[in-house]
């Protein structure tokens, strides 16, 4: 596809290896540059106006030429010949000299070019489908931008060799016997059909490419709100509409252009609002915090154990005890007879009290009995006389914090004075943790993974399965997360809240369609209810409500019965005004959000979307219709002072720049020889066929000519400043050009017809669901034709336009991630 380098601004570069798009219907006579009959051309590519994307631009003309002869009288009986032996003769002959290396045309019109005129490759159906794609594009007429004569010229292919006379004769029978299939026949011209060329199968390379809408601003906005309750508005400041900026939205206010993917401003502003917005409902035990008690232990209470430790095992270490005090081979206890201890080390579970028993005899001295301190890595839990002479059993508790520590039992207070004090230890024993003094409970572990359950499903908008391997996964990461937050912080509230953020930031809450979604498979029901909220997100902007997913949940509605709900209420309405008011380009003023209106009004009032351009009235902010001044005549948001103002017209061509752009799809690459001409380009030499300006002109110039009567300002006038009288007709400049007559209803009223304008249409709502447009041209084939046929030449609705989006293949069933080699997508 083409990329939109600039407006056109004056003329447009005619490249010497393109052919200038146009196509006949009817074919009698010829000449080259005009020639007599009708013509159409079209044009890809991505530009501005409604969303970004490919279209089409189309011209009808008759005349006489020179360059071409005229097709010879036919011998035999006309109208005999069919258009599948024309086919059949192009697929034969013509196609092989097109596609071939040497004088052919794939070096400027390679499928892949984004070229207007492009040659089908790949595939049993290569040449079928570039002999569709020509008569469809135009191509094979005898006109003066058709291949015959750029070959005849010798203009194509571009640095020769040229064709020989013989294989210019060939394809010069080939589109005079076209024109003779063509003729006569009662059905419309083909740049109002289907393109044929697209009713036949895809049967290139599937696509992979994974395509998945970012979350926008809006869609942010109402999630929180809808799962949250909070409007993220403190001290009556709307710290969304603060941050706008960060989350590239649109208020039409500060910022006027929505980002198209995620950035770091956006995730940046995303920590601000998730550690905001789930701190305050875990304080106040709000939203996905509802009737989860957060207080409740998070761990279980390990049940409690015993270990003995006998004085003199070879694991217990003894510390300062002098050589002559030490235990014999056959010794069942250590004498402690100096300030000396007995050190094992201990794992201790978890937080919570313990106990340490020791079996000890005390050897008192006149100076009283001996002293034993119990403690953890030095830290004394507690120091004990030691009564009497015989062996006593002596039990200390105390704190101890979870981990690896050294207990100790020490001797304290040796003294000599009147006799030698010691202390006899047997063994001690090390008890615990004791029932009920740990931040653990029985099930606490089971039970906080439960709350995380409940809080993921609310913000997920999801079920989520403890049993499923991916989901089972996530649970155990937030349960460490709100382990290791614990730990950290010493508050459990603001644990669960970090949990909380952490959500904030899964795939399935930032994407429009669920990560889990890509990973589900086709016959699990969750694949067709996670839709439910990607239906609800593109529609309303929020996800679906708990009442909306308990009703689907029980069968009362489908998701198509969901859908059509959601078209009838308000809020979609509020929401699709605010899209429109984008690709409207609405600039804050009220007469700016007039074209707005209208567009939203034949939504709320199901009224055939050709009206966007052939309303004769308008609408107010009432959302009413309100008849307008004869002048406008059927015309639509084209005479409306806001769709007006900002696009100069006349000598400018930036007002049919735009509305070729952004209603008809025609995409307009300024080269700098174009932005040279300027300086002695006139309204004339514009639409000269000899021109490097004519390849666009030939639609701008009539059309910037059409739209005289109403000033750069959007006020209608009958007379130029001077006095002259205005003819506000297309002047015949461009015998081609298809939307003749007299003033702008003569173009709008033409151009609703076109496939074109349906493609526009159709793209405008495919885009603002999966954020691109569609494959039209490759598997989204029948999808198009779905979306063509709903907008039925213009007499369809826009509301039927976006359900067929939401029931599309596209939309149920997207293409699947490529998985690689280490298992990621």
């Amino acid at each position: 596809m083409l990329r939109v380098v600039a407006f056109v601004v004056a003329c447009v570069f005619l490249i010497a290896c393109d052919v200038l798009p146009e196509k006949s219907r009817s074919r009698e006579g010829a000449g080259v540059g005009v020639g007599e009959g009708e013509g159409e051309g079209e044009g890809e590519g991505e530009g501005e106006g409604i969303g970004e994307g490919e279209g089409e631009g189309e011209g009808e003309g008759e005349g006489e030429g020179e360059g071409i002869g005229a097709c010879p009288t036919p011998t035999g009986p006309t109208g005999t010949i069919s258009l599948a032996e024309v086919q059949a003769r192009f697929v034969a002959d013509v196609y092989p000299m097109f596609v071939r290396s040497d004088g052919g045309c794939l070096a400027c019109h390679a499928d892949n070019s984004g070229r207007l005129m492009r040659m089908a490759q790949d595939g049993p159906a290569a040449a079928d489908a570039t002999f569709l794609r020509l008569l469809t594009g135009g191509y094979l007429n005898r006109d003066a931008g058709s291949a015959l004569a750029r070959v005849v010229n010798d203009s194509m292919p571009q640095g020769g060799p040229a064709w020989t006379d013989a294989e210019k004769a060939m394809l010069d029978g080939l589109t005079c016997d076209l024109a003779r299939v063509d003729g006569g026949t009662e059905a419309p011209p083909l740049d109002e059909q289907f393109p044929p060329e697209l009713d036949l199968p895809w049967t290139g390379p599937a696509i992979t490419d994974y395509d998945n809408a970012f979350l926008s601003y809006d869609q942010l906005r109402g999630r929180v709100v809808t799962v949250f309750d909070d409007e993220w508005v403190r001290l009556d400041v709307d710290q969304f509409a603060d941050n706008i900026s960060l989350f590239g939205g649109v208020d039409f206010l500060n910022s006027f252009v929505a980002a198209r993917q995620a950035t770091p401003e956006f995730l940046a502003g995303l920590d601000l609002m998730a550690e905001d917005v789930c701190g305050r409902a875990a304080d106040l035990g709000t939203g996905p915090f509802a009737g989860l008690d957060l207080a409740a232990a998070v761990v279980d209470e390990p049940a409690s154990t015993s270990t003995t430790y006998e004085a003199e095992a070879p694991s217990t270490v003894i510390v300062g005890l002098p050589t002559g005090c030490l235990p014999g081979p056959t010794a069942t206890r250590v004498v402690l007879c100096t300030n000396s201890s007995l050190n094992v080390g201990q794992t201790f579970p978890i937080d919570g009290t313990y106990r340490i028993t020791a079996t000890v005899q005390p050897a008192p001295n006149p100076a009283g009995p001996p002293i034993m301190a119990i403690r953890i890595d030095g830290s004394v839990m507690a120091e004990v006389e030691v009564p009497g002479t015989s062996v006593v059993t002596i039990p200390v508790e105390g704190f101890v914090a979870a981990g690896e520590h050294t207990v100790t039992v020490a001797f304290i207070n040796d003294s000599t004075a009147g006799g030698d004090r010691n202390l006899f230890v047997d063994r001690f024993v090390v008890e615990g943790p004791l029932p009920g003094s740990t931040a653990g409970a029985d099930g606490g572990t089971a039970s906080a993974k439960e709350r995380i359950r409940a809080m993921a499903e609310r913000i997920l908008s999801r079920p989520v399965d403890a049993s499923v391997v991916d989901d089972a996964a996530d649970l155990d990461g937030l349960y460490t997360v709100l382990t290791e937050l614990e730990a950290f912080g010493g508050d459990r509230t603001d644990a669960f809240a970090g949990v909380c953020e952490a959500l904030l930031h899964h795939p399935d809450f930032l994407f429009a369609r669920a990560g889990t979604f890509d990973t589900t498979d086709d016959d699990n029901p969750l694949r067709d209810r996670l839709l439910v909220n990607q239906s609800a997100l593109v529609l309303l902007d929020r996800v679906a409500t708990a009442d909306e997913l308990g009703r689907y949940d029980v069968g009362e509605l489908s998701r198509e019965n969901l859908v059509d709900e959601w078209l009838q209420t308000p809020t979609f309405l509020d929401r699709y005004r605010h899209r429109v008011r984008q690709i409207l380009e609405f600039d804050g003023t009220p007469d700016g959000d007039e074209p707005s209106r209208l567009w939203t009004y034949l939504v709320k009032e199901d009224r055939p979307l050709r009206e966007v351009l052939t309303a004769d009235y308008t609408v107010d902010e009432n959302l009413a219709r309100v008849e307008r001044p004869v002048e406008h005549g059927q015309t639509g948001v084209l005479t409306m002072k806001g769709y007006i103002v900002g696009k100069p017209g006349l000598p400018h061509y930036n007002y049919a720049a735009r509305v070729l752009t952004g209603f008809m799809g025609v995409v307009f690459d300024v080269p700098q020889e174009a932005l040279d001409a300027r300086a002695t380009a006139s309204a004339t030499s514009t639409v000269d066929p000899q021109s490097l300006c004519f390849t666009c002109h030939r639609l701008l110039t009539p059309l910037a000519h059409q739209r005289q009567r109403w000033d750069d300002n959007g006020v209608y006038r009958e007379v130029f400043d001077d006095g002259r009288v205005i003819d506000d007709s297309d002047q015949s400049l461009v015998s081609s050009y298809p939307f003749r007559g007299t003033g702008l209803e003569a173009f709008s009223l033409v151009a609703v017809r076109k496939e074109a304008f349906a493609r526009r249409m159709a793209n405008a709502h495919f885009q603002t669901v999966f954020g691109r447009l569609m494959r039209h041209e490759q598997d989204e084939r029948t999808v198009y034709r779905t979306l063509f046929d709903v907008i039925d030449h213009g007499n369809g609705t826009f509301r039927d336009l976006q359900r067929a989006v939401l029931l599309s293949s596209s939309f149920v069933n997207p293409p699947r991630p490529v998985v690689q080699d280490g298992g990621a997508p």
